[in-house]
């Protein structure tokens, strides 16, 4: 990727090198002292490294699409491996386009777990079962299912239907199934168990939380010495902001947990009964990100595929509130802070009012979208209005949409061109970089 942005540099504009030069001790010595210099690589580098390890580690998929057997062999090895790591390369990529989506879709999840956690807790008490937030959790990332072959545990008398074996479900399956005596407790795991299934790595967390912190002392102490900040940092204490949100709003979440936990297993088919229940269970609200490109892609009218990592399954007004709220609060966080930015040197004026525009659009687009939204709806149900205002929000918001992807893309690209245009004091380095990080 260096080489690469090295090139747009020298495409957009002449450039220039600077070998920095440093003495070695003439004889032995006992303690040699830093260098008080850092390199364009240096930042490059420190700062690539905290934005991957970012947005890679904030990552709480659903469990994915089972292989049930399929595509025996090394080569069916391979194209499995591939299509997880494509599917967490896709968000990862997502999420430095928009982190506030993450958010958005953070606060969804916890608002679907407080919609029946006290639900689950009663049934749980009945049942001499644990029950935690960490369960719902776990059932909302489709970590509970039903299989069909193997020795049956329940009579069967279903007909041959379409669906996914196994078949996933989510919390809403699992307590409307109680509901209705069909399941006859709830499952029996404990949270430890749970646990084991996620492959949370506490070091590779630790190593991103040292090096967010690390990144931020840097930043306060060459503001406190009026020493230049490239805009390259400021995005990155953006994603670390968004970072630190998101690891507190999926504290209680799982992590790559890779196989759903049998609760049910069936000899030919899924009992009858249980179908239509399941099938009306799931609300789905709205994907907020197009299925096609991150979604799991299913057969028609199939029921318990594999959980969308797209779309909140719990009642869909309260996603949609999330949603907006979410996004409301993660464009504040990462708009704000490159506002940062606004007397920063940029190689041109033209590119610094862009910057300028493009920062106040991301940290407010929004909130004015979503008061348009507001006061159309008013004006329309006190018939102030003479049309419908639905078609012209659809409208709006997809306008919305396409501007601030389009100012997104212009703040990356800035971020990376204006690192070949610093001024001096952007290389003096500070005590901080003595400090243990990987650059």
């Amino acid at each position: 990727m260096a080489p690469s942005l090295l090139l747009f540099a020298v495409v957009a504009q002449g450039y220039e090198t600077f070998q920095i030069q440093c003495t070695s001790p003439s004889t032995t010595a006992n303690f040699v002292s830093s260098a008080d210099k850092r390199g364009t690589m240096d930042i490059l580098f420190s700062c690539l490294f905290t934005i991957i390890a970012c947005t890679w580690t904030v990552q709480h998929l659903n469990v994915p699409e089972q292989r049930e057997g399929r595509d025996p062999g090394w080569l069916g090895d391979i194209k499995w491996a591939s299509k997880r790591a494509w599917t967490s390369t896709k968000w990862m990529l997502l999420t430095v386009l928009a982190p506030e989506l993450l958010l958005a879709l953070s606060l969804a999840d916890i608002r679907a777990v407080d919609s029946t956690i006290a639900k689950f807790r009663k049934f749980a008490a009945e049942d001499g079962v644990p029950w935690t937030r960490v369960h719902s959790h776990f059932a909302n990332m489709g970590g509970f299912a039903f299989r069909v072959g193997g020795d049956t545990t329940e009579p069967n008398d279903a007909p041959s239907v379409s669906y996914s074996n196994p078949y996933h479900l989510v919390a809403s399956d699992i307590l409307a199934l109680r509901e209705a005596g069909l399941l006859k407790k709830l499952p029996s795991i404990s949270q430890e168990e749970i646990s084991d299934k996620s492959k949370s790595d506490g070091l590779i967390r630790a190593i991103t939380v040292v090096q967010i912190i690390w990144m931020m002392v840097q930043i306060i102490v060459r503001a406190s010495r009026n020493l230049t900040i490239s805009q390259l940092e400021i995005s990155v204490l953006a994603f670390a902001s968004c970072a630190i949100f998101l690891y507190g709003l999926n504290w209680e979440k799982p992590k790559g947990v890779q196989v759903p936990c049998a609760i049910m297993t069936y000899q030919g088919e899924i009992p009858r009964s249980f179908l239509p229940i399941l099938k009306k269970s799931k609300p789905l609200a709205p994907p907020l990100v197009n299925p096609i490109w991150v979604g799991v892609k299913l057969k028609d009218n199939q029921q318990g595929g594999p959980i969308r990592n797209n779309v909140s399954h719990f009642d869909a007004f309260f996603s949609t509130s999330s949603d907006f709220w979410g996004l409301l609060i993660g464009s504040v966080i990462f708009g704000a802070i490159h506002l940062a930015a606004w007397n920063f040197m940029f190689p041109t004026s033209i590119e610094r009012m862009i910057w300028r525009i493009t920062s106040i659009f991301c940290t407010s687009g929004f909130f004015v979208l979503m008061s348009c939204a507001i006061i159309l709806s008013v004006l329309e149900d006190f018939e102030i209005l003479t049309f419908s205002t639905g078609g012209f929000i659809a409208v709006l918001s997809m306008l919305f949409c396409f501007g601030y992807i389009l100012a997104r893309l212009f703040m990356i690209v800035e971020t990376f061109r204006t690192l070949f245009f610093l001024p001096p004091s952007a290389y003096i380095a500070t005590w901080a970089s003595n400090v243990p990080h990987i650059t």
